[in-house]
């Protein structure tokens, strides 16, 4: 019978075991997600902290391609389509949101990678960011909660690295599916929010 003991959320998210993964940080997707408040509150409480500790940051970016040309993809968008009909509508208050999400956008060009799949692990250098870090406890941040997010979230696990979702550094069309995404992936991956990280760090 394995002895050994879990660690508790405190020991997976010390500052100095984790990186940051921030999925699809795009302002076009930003425009459309239904909670933009809590996510630049969220990631105004990140930034604070990312040189306090020095966490590596990497933004990954969903590649252009033409591969599924045809009628997969012609399915695969109408799957999309299906989710973005439950975009929030607009606000007022979005031009503003938009100019602050802006500001949180990577200075640096080696700070963002092109990645060609949902899943940011599969063919891309990813994992090598997060082996030569010495990290082994990613955390996600960034769009979209009920797919890329998910996915790579999983996917984190299976290559052996603690995997944890800020779950209001996350988001998509509509609250729904944002946390019907997050019941779900809770019951194997840690979930939690910044409230719980202040707490922590």
């Amino acid at each position: 019978m394995n002895s050994l003991k879990s660690p508790d959320i405190g020991e997976i998210v010390d500052p100095d075991r984790v990186v940051i993964i921030n999925l699809n940080y795009s302002a076009d997707i930003f425009r459309n997600v239904f909670s933009k408040m809590e996510f630049i509150m969220a990631w105004e409480y990140l930034e604070s902290q990312l040189n306090k500790y020095s966490i590596p940051v990497l933004y990954t970016n969903l590649e252009n391609t033409t591969e599924n040309d045809g009628t997969l993809a012609a399915y695969l968008g109408k799957k999309h389509s299906v989710r973005a009909a439950h975009t929030a509508p607009v606000s007022p208050l979005d031009g503003k949101f938009i100019e602050k999400f802006t500001k949180y956008m990577p200075e640096n060009r080696e700070d963002v990678m092109t990645v060609p799949h949902e899943d940011i692990f599969l063919e891309s250098g990813v994992e090598e960011w997060i082996r030569q870090s010495g990290r082994d406890t990613v955390l996600f941040t960034g769009f979209f909660t009920e797919r890329d997010v998910y996915i790579s979230a999983f996917e984190a696990i299976m290559r052996k690295y603690y995997s944890v979702i800020i779950s209001d550094a996350t988001s998509t069309y509509s609250e729904r599916i944002f946390f019907t995404s997050l019941d779900l992936i809770s019951q194997t991956v840690e979930v939690i929010d910044t409230r719980d990280l202040e707490k922590i760090w």
